[in-house]
């Protein structure tokens, strides 16, 4: 299992400056481009832009968002995981606490 990994929502501008410094480094502009657009949704929350940290050093991301599916007369709430970084050798621990983590949001978001 991973030690000393953080997963936390990019709460303010310094975060979301490092998140744009990540993701540009690691994917380039195409990745720049989706996290603008992530980041400028209507319905965007801060709380669906997750930070992973070792150490205090950005390791990883995971962009999700809120949709809403109609199945026959029901309305099901749901997330959808636009994108996900992790540079990490135990990536598997990792994605298994981010979803946990989106999980959690979710539920308390109703």
């Amino acid at each position: 299992m991973t030690t000393n990994i953080i997963i936390r929502p990019a709460i303010d501008e310094d975060d979301r400056r490092r998140l744009r410094e990540f993701t540009g480094a690691t994917l380039g502009a195409r990745g720049l481009l989706m996290l603008d657009t992530h980041l400028s949704r209507s319905r965007y929350r801060m709380d669906y832009t997750l930070l992973v940290e070792s150490d205090g050093v950005l390791i990883g991301s995971a962009l999700f968002r809120h949709i809403r599916l109609r199945m026959g007369a029901a309305l099901i709430e749901a997330a959808e995981i636009e994108h996900l970084i992790i540079h990490q050798v135990d990536q598997q621990s990792i994605l298994h606490m981010l979803i946990d983590m989106i999980l959690q949001i979710c539920l308390e978001q109703g």
